[in-house]
C-alpha cells in the first residue's frame, strides 16, 4: 500500500547578511536611496531606513544632550491639550524638570502667535548630517527646484522626516539623511 506524507513548514522570517566594503556600501546606498520608497512592495524604504539607522553614528552628528534652559529656542514635540502646536518653535520661559535626552516639562511661548503652552517634550531646532546643519523650522530647495519641509516627526533612529511640497505619495516622510545623500545641494528657502 502506497503512502504519502506532506509536511508543511512555516517560515516566519528569513534573514540575510551581506558583507560589503565601504565603497560597495556607499554605492548600494546610493542606488537604494535613489529609488521610490515604495519600490519592491515597500522593501526599498525599509532597506534604506535600516542602512541609515544601523550606521547613523557614522552619518549623523546628533544634537548634544544638554538640559533645556530658560531662554532656549526649542521645537515643541508634545504638548497635551495643545496638539496643534506640535512641531512649532518657541522660547522656553520656565523649566520644571530635565531629562538626559533634552526632553523636559516646561512652559513655552510659541513663535508667531505668542501663545503660552506647557510642553512635556521639546527638542532642538537644528539637526546636523555630514557637517551640514539644517534648521527644522525652515524649508529647503533641492537641485531640481522642489521644496522640502520638515514634518515634525522622526523615524525609529531619531532622524527628522521631510516631505516635498506638492507631492502626495512619492516624496513623503523621507529621513533627512536620505534627502541629504540623494541631493548634493539643499538651499534654505
Amino acid at each position: 500500500m502506497a503512502e504519502a506524507t506532506k509536511t508543511t513548514r512555516t517560515v516566519t522570517e528569513e534573514t540575510y547578511t551581506l558583507t560589503l566594503s565601504a565603497d560597495e556600501f556607499r554605492y548600494l546606498k546610493g542606488l537604494v536611496g535613489g529609488e521610490h520608497e515604495g519600490s519592491g512592495g515597500g522593501a526599498n524604504g525599509r532597506i534604506y531606513e535600516a542602512m541609515t539607522r544601523e550606521l547613523c553614528t557614522n552619518e549623523v552628528a546628533p544634537e548634544p544632550a544638554n538640559g533645556v534652559q530658560v531662554g532656549d529656542r526649542v521645537r515643541i514635540l508634545e504638548a497635551p491639550g495643545a496638539e496643534r502646536f506640535h512641531g512649532r518653535v518657541g522660547t522656553v520661559l520656565s523649566v520644571l524638570g530635565s531629562h538626559p535626552t533634552d526632553l523636559c516639562t516646561c512652559s513655552v511661548t510659541v513663535e508667531g502667535c505668542g501663545t503660552l503652552i506647557w510642553a512635556t517634550k521639546v527638542g532642538p531646532t537644528t539637526y546636523t548630517v555630514d557637517g551640514a546643519t539644517y534648521h527644522l523650522s525652515a524649508e529647503y530647495r533641492d537641485t531640481y527646484g522642489d521644496v522640502w519641509y520638515f514634518t515634525g516627526e522622526r523615524n525609529s533612529a531619531g532622524v527628522p522626516l521631510v516631505s516635498c511640497r506638492g507631492s502626495e505619495n512619492d516624496y513623503v516622510d523621507w529621513p533627512l539623511t536620505r534627502l541629504h545623500s540623494h541631493y548634493d545641494t539643499l538651499t534654505r528657502v
